[in-house]
């Protein structure tokens, strides 16, 4: 059931999640160049994007900053939170293309976390779409030419603000590409020599979709068509297997490693992933 509430994520929850969230989501304005989230520090706040565009980048000792995602109103920042790794940002998230925000603190969430199952499964969702996407964007920049990447960014960004007009500027483009300004500043003269875009200060606006798309390298289809496939995949139901003591029992003693593998820790680490799956299963099937 669509909600219309301006986050594609929002929309696909059922009204008993959504007023539950809800009554604890805040908004928030999103200014260019805000930073909502610090490489590796705790993550506060989830954030689900109605408007705009945050980007998360990461930075090392050693290079440069490289983008590694690119967040609008079809996604969740902050998704660790749910997850079971330590709730610390990949990377310096910031507003790229100003606009709006809702949010709730992390720690509200998780303890709204038993409430809300379908948020559960969509957050698990996101994580895959992100490991996609920045396995994708590693490939592309190892094996394709500036053009053709260059291409491909402008096709995502028009994907993420739903609007012919990008507000983005050349300096964020290299960033984003991991290149010099210059080279940004030839591959985009060439697609307005082209007839693909226009330029204006700060501001980019796509002429030619379609031939952008014939100048990119493929990697953004090939993308956007995981993607598709893995947001429309119907839903696996929890096995309902009866919680009973001998059941417990027979599922870690085939869980255990083999006689050659006796570490404690190694015994210790099965039988909390049993007990774990048993949580999940009478989730799935005991009232909330």
């Amino acid at each position: 059931m669509l909600h219309q509430t301006g986050n594609s994520v929002l929309d696909l929850l059922p009204s008993s999640e959504l007023r539950v969230l809800k009554a604890e989501l805040r908004s928030l304005p999103l200014h260019i160049g805000d930073t909502v989230a610090f490489q590796d520090q705790p993550i506060d706040r989830v954030f689900f994007p109605e408007k705009g565009l945050i980007a998360v980048e990461h930075w090392s000792t050693t290079a440069e900053a490289v983008t590694l995602e690119l967040i609008g109103a079809g996604g969740i920042l902050g998704i660790e939170v749910l997850l079971d790794v330590p709730p610390l940002a990949i990377g310096r998230a910031f507003v790229a293309v100003p606009g709006q925000a809702q949010y709730l603190p992390a720690a509200r969430l998780r303890a709204l976390s038993p409430l809300l199952p379908e948020l559960r499964h969509y957050i698990a969702v996101a994580a895959r779409a992100r490991m996609l996407e920045m396995s994708q964007t590693a490939l592309c920049h190892a094996r394709h030419s500036l053009e053709s990447r260059c291409a491909r960014w402008l096709l995502m960004l028009h994907d993420r603000l739903g609007t012919d007009e990008i507000p983005v500027t050349h300096d964020f483009l290299a960033r984003a590409l991991g290149v010099r300004r210059a080279g940004v500043t030839c591959a985009l003269g060439g697609f307005q020599e082209t007839g693909l875009i226009s330029q204006a200060r700060a501001q980019l606006h796509i002429l030619n979709r379609e031939g952008l798309a014939a100048a990119s390298c493929g990697c953004h289809a090939e993308l956007e068509h995981r993607l598709a496939a893995l947001w429309a995949a119907p839903r696996t139901p929890l096995e309902r297997v009866p919680v009973r003591p001998a059941n417990i029992r027979l599922a870690i003693h085939a869980a255990l490693p083999d006689e050659n593998a006796t570490a404690d820790t190694l015994r210790r680490a099965a039988i909390v992933q049993v007990c774990r799956d048993m949580i999940r299963r009478c989730s799935a099937v005991l009232p909330q």
